[in-house]
C-alpha cells in the first residue's frame, strides 16, 4: 500500500485540461488528420497550417509522422457489471506495475494488465482483445469475486520508449515533441507538457539534457 497514491477519472481529465486550453485561447480541431509535419506547420488533406512551432504529442502514434523511437504496446483490460459486496477498498496494481485492479463506487470491478505474461504478443497497433490476456484477467476476477459477471473487454495501444523515460524536446529538424511515456502518461504527460511549454518559449531547465529525444 503506497499511501501517497490516488486515482482520477482520465476521460474528466483530458477534457477539462482542453476545456482550460480553450477558455485561454487554443482552437481544437477534433478528427483532423495531419498529414506530415515540419518546423513551420502541419500539412493535412486539405490544407497547410503554418506555425510559430509544431509540437507532436500523439505519444504511441508518433512514429507514423517523426523518426521517433516510440514502440507502441497494448494493454488489455475487462470490466464487469456492479457487484454488490466491497471486493476491494483500494485500487491496487502489483508485479511491478503490470497488474492492476479496483472496484468504482458503483460496485464496478476493472481488471487490468497481465501484459508481463505475453510481452512479446503485445505490441503493435491492433486494438484487440486476446483469448491469452482475457483468461488471466478472468482468472483473478474470478478468484476474487466468482459472482461477477464481465460486461465490456478492451484494449489500447501505449508508447514506449528505449529506456523508459519520455522524449521530450527539439529534433534536429526543428519540430518539438513529446512521446514515450512507458505507461506513465497520466503523471508524465502533465509534467512535460509544462516542461515542453516553457522550453518552446526559451526557457531551459536540468531535465532538458534527461528527455533529449534524440539521446542514445
Amino acid at each position: 500500500i503506497y499511501d501517497g497514491d490516488g486515482e482520477l477519472h482520465p476521460v474528466r481529465y483530458v477534457r477539462g485540461l482542453a476545456n482550460a486550453a480553450v477558455r485561454h485561447g487554443a482552437r481544437l480541431h477534433a478528427a483532423t488528420r495531419a498529414d506530415t509535419v515540419a518546423a513551420d506547420g502541419v500539412r493535412t488533406a486539405r490544407a497547410r497550417v503554418r506555425a510559430g512551432a509544431v509540437v507532436v504529442c500523439v505519444n504511441a502514434y508518433s512514429q507514423h509522422l517523426l523518426p521517433l523511437r516510440v514502440r507502441p504496446v497494448r494493454g488489455q483490460m475487462l470490466a464487469s457489471a456492479p457487484v454488490g459486496r466491497r471486493v476491494f477498498e483500494r485500487p491496487a496494481y502489483a508485479n511491478r506495475g503490470f497488474r492492476y485492479w479496483r472496484q468504482r463506487t458503483d460496485g464496478r470491478i476493472l481488471v487490468g494488465g497481465w501484459r508481463d505474461t505475453a510481452v512479446d504478443e503485445e505490441v503493435g497497433e491492433e486494438e484487440r482483445a486476446t483469448d491469452r490476456v482475457q483468461k488471466q484477467l478472468d482468472g483473478f476476477l474470478r478468484s476474487h469475486a466468482p459472482e461477477a459477471r464481465v460486461t465490456h473487454r478492451w484494449a489500447g495501444i501505449m508508447g514506449f520508449s528505449h529506456d523508459s523515460l519520455p522524449y521530450v524536446g527539439q529534433l534536429d529538424s526543428g519540430v518539438w515533441v513529446n512521446a514515450g511515456f512507458t505507461g506513465h502518461g497520466m503523471a508524465f504527460a502533465t509534467a512535460t507538457g509544462e516542461l515542453l511549454a516553457g522550453a518552446v518559449r526559451g526557457a531551459t531547465r536540468s531535465e532538458t539534457d534527461l528527455f533529449a529525444p534524440e539521446r542514445r
